[in-house]
C-alpha cells in the first residue's frame, strides 16, 4: 500500500497514481501540465480523487476538484489540507 510522506512531493503523487488505470499517462506529461492534456475526462478524475482520498485519508470535496488539475496541484493541495 502507498502511503503519503509530509510534506507531499510531485513524486510521490506519481507514485501513488501509478498505480491506477491512468497511470500510465502521466508519464509524459510535466507537473504542471493539465491532467486533462493526458486525455483524462472527469471519471479518470474521479478514480485521481479516489485514490487520494484512500491513501490520504481526506475527504476532497467536489468543489476542490479544480485544485487536483496538475500532478503540482495535487502535491500543493494535500500540504495544505494535511498540515
Amino acid at each position: 500500500m502507498t502511503t503519503l510522506g509530509y510534506p507531499v512531493s510531485t513524486g510521490q503523487v506519481r507514485e501513488l497514481l501509478r498505480n491506477t488505470e491512468i497511470g500510465s499517462r502521466l508519464s509524459g506529461l510535466t507537473d504542471d501540465a493539465l491532467l486533462a492534456d493526458a486525455g483524462m475526462d472527469s471519471l479518470d478524475i474521479f478514480e485521481v480523487v479516489g485514490e487520494l482520498e484512500r491513501v490520504s485519508g481526506l475527504a476532497i470535496l467536489d468543489d476542490d476538484l479544480e485544485n487536483v488539475s496538475t500532478i503540482a496541484a495535487i502535491a500543493k493541495y494535500l500540504n495544505e489540507r494535511i498540515k
